[in-house]
Parts: structure tokens; sequence; C-alpha cells
């Protein structure tokens, strides 16, 4: 078994202003989608950019580096492998596998899943996984006599 952490993207809850039709309405960014339409929701917030972009593409050339700063730790999980990592954070029949930062939502596609043994990341592609960060190189220490 290994353990891997489970990123997604949360949409801020924080009240914030907005302009719709010209009358501020207050709202928050889980709520673009609703006010501005995909297009608009996408154009007024790097978090629904980043989701979005991922979730339509199979391709993980689509992948930007800043876009890991968008992503919070939602799941440490004991697994065999990616595939049992999304099994496990779809079905939730393994509880005592799952460690819960803050809540999330079942593992889909546009989430990361990162490998702590080789900090290897990968992104849940519409079918299988792409892998966007490369693992660390292994460092060999020697010690001299």
């Amino acid at each position: 078994m290994n353990r891997y952490i489970v990123k997604q993207i949360s949409m801020s809850e924080e009240p914030v202003d907005y302009v719709v039709d010209g009358v501020i309405r207050p709202s928050c960014e889980a709520d673009l989608p609703n006010l501005f339409g995909w297009d608009g929701a996408i154009a007024r917030s790097k978090k629904w950019e980043a989701k979005m972009n991922l979730m339509h593409c199979d391709d993980e050339t689509m992948f930007k580096g800043a876009y890991l700063a968008l992503y919070n730790d939602k799941y440490e999980v004991e697994a065999l492998n990616l595939d049992h990592v999304f099994q496990i954070t779809n079905l939730w029949d393994c509880p005592d596998q799952v460690h819960t930062f803050e809540v999330g939502h079942s593992t889909s596609v546009g989430d990361l899943i990162e490998d702590t043994q080789t900090g290897a990341i990968y992104l849940v592609a519409g079918f299988g996984f792409k892998q966007v960060v490369a693992p660390r190189e292994s460092v060999q220490f020697t010690v001299e006599a």
C-alpha cells in the first residue's frame, strides 16, 4: 500500500459583489456559472478557468504549473495504485483508508492525485490518468569513512 494525496480546486464561498446587468449582486466564486454562464465564470476566475480547461481536455499539456497553487489537499488515501484511489474516493467503502484534510467531492476529472512516495502528480483524465509533475529524483547518500 502507498499513500496518495487527492487535490481539488475549491471555489471560494466568500461573498463578493458582482455587477450583473448594471445591478450589484452579492455572490461568491462558486456561483459564477449561474450568474454569468461558463464563459463568464472562466473570464472572471482563474480557478474556473483551470477547472474547465482540465475537465474538458484529455491532454496533459493543457496543465499549467501555475494551476498547482489553485488546488487544496483534500484527502490522504492508502491505496494500491491510482485506480484504487479513484475507486476508494468514489465508492467510499474503505473509510479507514481515507484521512480527510478538508471536505471535498468524489474524485473526478480535473482533480490531481499525488503519489507521496515518488512526488509524481497525476491529472484525473476522462479515461485514466495523465502525469503532470514528474517524480522526484531519488537522492543517494554515501557515507565516507
